[in-house]
């Protein structure tokens, strides 16, 4: 028995497909967002050396702290 093309199937995968696609697309595109704001030149971490070198060094381990934990 040869296999049976249907449409509607195919175009439902290829619905969720692309929708699945979208969604993590917009996930890495948040996550590259946030890494961007982390250590752009006038970023987080910049604004915190800018209030303290104390609160600078507590932004850098806590960062360090989450990447070891990711790790």
């Amino acid at each position: 028995m040869l296999y049976r093309f249907n449409t509607r199937e195919e175009s439902q995968a290829l619905v969720q497909a692309l929708v699945a696609f979208v969604m993590v697309m917009l996930i890495m595109i948040g996550i590259a967002g946030t890494v961007y704001r982390i250590i752009a030149p006038d970023g987080w971490i910049a604004h915190a050396f800018n209030r303290s070198a104390v609160s600078g060094v507590v932004a850098l381990c806590s960062i360090g702290i989450i990447a070891g934990m990711l790790w």
